[in-house]
């Protein structure tokens, strides 16, 4: 049996289903129905959850319309530790999926656009990003346990600190990406080493690899500014940068402003470290 509220057939509908004889349980029973949600004339959007957390699996229909997003806080702080999200979907909301104990994530190859905070302080250790999604939003991984990602050359932006807080041992920034936000992969325990910066970069944000373990860095000829301290507190030894580009306070360690702004000019080279002296080669 099942209790729909419908407010007008003019405008999308939020319901509730309390009870749904047909959906079955796995086990040949029936079970509640979980999902609140907002029905438009043709599509659903998933609004809320009632469930008792777990694996969870998203309908690709409900009512014989396809769900294609998920919305805001739709499964913030529910328990989650697994989600399968499908094909239908396109679009994910601010903190859909923050603050649970997520470990796993399938997402459908059609999602393209992924909310701010939407896995913010989960477990996950990885992570396959769809080639459908076009920037990551402030915060969409921060918190996490991530080892490893790939960013797919569908990407244009990476938003503030949307991978603070990580485990990357490695980054590779593609060459579509255009602009690093502040602070988008701060502190990644100590543990991120590498990273390679696509030549289309045109901006680094303040704090963008701030607190790793970084020795070396390559900054493409495409980068016009780097914030302040977005290479600051790293173990760096070495920095290839291009001519003219415009550095916020301490953007990178102590020392290496003055040898690039002042002694050289802003001329473009690689910038060694000697003892406590930046000096181009």
């Amino acid at each position: 049996m099942k209790t729909l509220l419908k407010l007008s057939a003019l405008v999308p509908v939020t319901v509730l289903i309390m009870g749904l004889a047909g959906c079955p349980d796995g086990n040949g029973g029936d079970e509640i129905f979980p999902f609140l949600y907002e029905d438009s004339e043709l599509t659903t959007t998933i609004t809320g959850y009632h469930g008792t957390g777990g694996a969870v699996t998203i309908p690709e229909e409900i009512d014989g319309k396809p769900v294609t997003a998920i919305g805001r806080d739709a499964f913030n702080g529910k328990n989650l530790t697994s989600v399968i999200i499908p094909d239908s979907v396109t679009a994910i909301g601010g903190s859909a999926f923050a603050n649970n104990q997520l470990t796993n994530v399938t997402i459908g190859n059609s999602v393209a656009t992924i909310g701010n905070s939407a896995f913010a302080n989960n477990q996950l250790t990885s992570f396959i990003i769809p080639d459908s999604v076009t920037s990551i939003e402030s915060s969409t991984f921060a918190y996490n346990q991530l080892t490893s990602i790939i960013i797919p050359d569908s990407v244009t932006s990476i938003g503030d600190s949307a991978f603070r807080n990580n485990q990357l041992a490695s980054v590779t920034i593609p060459d579509s990406v255009t602009t690093i936000g502040g602070w988008a992969f701060r502190d990644n325990n100590k543990k991120l080493t590498s990273v390679t910066i696509g030549n289309s970069v045109t901006i680094i944000g303040d704090g963008a690899f701030y607190d790793n373990e970084l020795t070396n860095v390559i900054i493409p000829d495409s980068v016009t500014s780097i914030g302040r301290m977005a290479f600051f507190d790293n173990e760096l030894a070495s920095v290839t940068i291009g001519e003219g580009v415009w550095l916020g306070p301490s953007s990178f360690p102590d020392g290496f402003g003055n040898a690039y702004n002042i002694d050289n000019n802003q001329a473009a080279g690689t910038y060694t470290l000697s003892g406590s002296i930046w000096a181009i080669e």
